[in-house]
């Protein structure tokens, strides 16, 4: 493709910058197993597959290599082998360096297969997801395939986020990653029968921003299987959590087919499209779906009994909180990573729990956090920087130190007022009795915390009006274990999420909290 045929895309659409840190090279058995699970192995000569993101060719040199091999065994000619792979084999990428390097690639299949006339292969250098520009280019294909880019929408520019928000449904709302709006692009690419596979993260099964997606899926059943490699590592010196979904247009069925892929693949079951929630897909067989319902659905959820928090968040922890304070008198000396000692204010301190590092209810961490905050009428607002100057002298002269560090959190944008924390999230909640919980953990371990003056980071918090103790005893069951195990995030090592969404919809036995409670005066609500 010559540069000429950049002329009139707009500038915004190139994401080959992003796209370098976005995109995985896909390795060859991988494409071999989404070829056969859509079914490309029949009746080749009449049908057109697409990469929309084909980059360098991994996809496409083993499409072509697949192709001229059954066409040399149905036995077409030499002439009809070179129509066809111009007919029906296509390409976009928006690096043209790349699509180079798939030329060649490319070029080797040919000789491989005895070809040596130099094609004109249908590859295309422009943004895939420009649809304007799309829509003159193709008809529709019998089958899409490929591993689009992973780049969170917030890394893109902003005429690009507006532009895939106002052009993809799917991506309409929340912070979702570039791959959903290729799956939009991918379902309207293909003819009334086509198939599609791709390979991305298997985010998708629970992210909020995939809401629209999944529900998209399971109201137009189009799904035909999926295959979840859970922590498998498919991509060298890349961590991504990764899955193979075939959607498929002429389907009807009920259900789809569910795989795992770990030394091997294994069928788990057919899933019906109704057993799935919008909100979050819990996949595996079906004996362990019916008892996640009812885990979920006894009782009451554990996010209508209680209020569950993620904790503090300064953006520059490094230069709020302290380990081995030394303290004398009214005065603190805290100690930088770098060794730097600067002496501040005791008073402007508050003690602080890392949950992620926590082991039992009665661990002393020694760790404290500047907190340059007080309470108006109940909540914690920032104080002022005349005041913070005044009240606190040595603080302030800490803070200016640090400013240039502290300037540089969130991309650089605003924090108001500039030695504030970088979020402003539970800056309330985080002080009081609390039950307290890793963000991931191998197993429940739910921490009953009856220090009230101290606030936490690196975890949630549970705020119930009831018996801790024994909320934290259901928190801690193997029915938790269970249920963790099978509907949360796996992360390498078999460490699960224990996120609020992971926990909230977590079914709690009422009546054995009332006994409790009403044993210790307390209510519920």
């Amino acid at each position: 493709m010559q540069n000429k045929e950049l002329r009139g895309i707009p500038k915004y659409l190139n994401i080959t910058k992003e796209k370098s840190h976005g995109i995985v090279y896909t390795p060859g058995w991988i494409v071999d197993l989404i070829l056969d699970n859509i079914g490309y192995t029949e009746n080749l000569e009449q049908k057109t597959i697409i990469d929309p993101s084909c980059g360098s060719g991994n996809f496409l040199t083993l499409v072509l290599d697949r192709l001229l091999g059954y066409l040399e065994d149905k036995g077409f000619s030499y002439k009809d082998k070179i129509n066809i792979i111009k007919k029906n084999v296509y390409g976009i990428d928006t690096d043209e360096n790349a699509l180079e390097q798939c030329k060649i690639n490319l070029y080797d299949i040919l000789l491989k297969h005895k070809i040596e006339d130099k094609l004109d292969f249908s590859l295309y250098c422009r943004n895939a997801l420009d649809m304007e520009l799309n829509r003159d280019l193709f008809n529709k294909f019998d089958y899409v395939i490929g591993n689009p880019p992973y780049i969170r929408i917030q890394n893109l520019n902003k005429e690009m986020r507006v532009y895939i928000q106002n052009n993809y449904y799917f991506c309409a709302s929340g912070s979702t990653d570039i791959y959903i709006a290729f799956f939009q692009l991918g379902i309207n690419l293909l003819n009334e029968t086509g198939v599609l596979g791709f390979i991305t993260p298997n985010t998708y099964f629970y992210s909020d921003a995939a809401k629209l997606f999944r529900k998209y899926l399971k109201n137009n059943k189009l799904l035909k299987n999926i295959i979840n490699y859970n922590e498998k590592q498919l991509f060298e010196g890349i961590t991504t959590y990764s899955a193979i979904t075939v959607i498929a247009k002429n389907l009807d069925n009920d259900y789809f087919s569910y795989f795992t892929y770990e030394d091997k693949l294994n069928f788990i079951d057919n899933i019906p499209f109704s057993i799935l929630n919008d909100n979050k897909w819990v996949l595996d067989n079906l004996k362990v779906l019916n008892r996640i319902s009812e885990i979920e659905n006894r009782g009451k959820k554990l996010g209508e009994i209680a209020e569950i928090h993620v904790g503090i968040t300064t953006l520059a922890d490094d230069f709020y909180i302290f380990k081995d304070v030394v303290f004398e008198d009214s005065k603190a000396i805290i100690r930088l990573k770098n060794n730097e000692k600067y002496t501040i204010e005791k008073e402007i301190l508050k003690p602080i729990v890392k949950v992620s590092k926590l082991k039992h209810s009665e661990e002393v961490q020694n760790r404290f956090i500047i907190f340059p905050y007080k309470s108006v009428n109940g909540k914690n607002i920032p104080i002022g920087e005349d005041e913070i100057r005044k009240r606190y002298p040595l603080t302030y002269s800490y803070f200016l130190a640090i400013r240039e560090r502290l300037d540089l959190r969130d991309k650089g944008k605003n924090i108001i007022p500039w030695y504030a924390f970088g979020r402003t999230q539970s800056l309330n909640s985080s002080f009081g009795k609390k039950i307290l919980v890793s963000p991931m953990g191998n197993g429940p371990r739910f921490i009953v915390w009856n220090k009230p003056d101290y606030t936490f980071y690196a975890g949630y918090c549970i705020k119930f009006n009831g018996n801790l103790e024994s909320l934290a005893r259901q928190l801690n069951s193997d029915d938790m274990k269970f249920y963790i195990e099978h509907t949360s995030r796996i992360y390498r090592g078999g460490y699960r999420s224990y996120s609020k969404s992971f926990i909230q919809n977590f079914g709690i036995d009422i009546s054995s909290l009332d006994m409790e409670t009403h044993n210790n005066q307390s209510t519920l609500y």
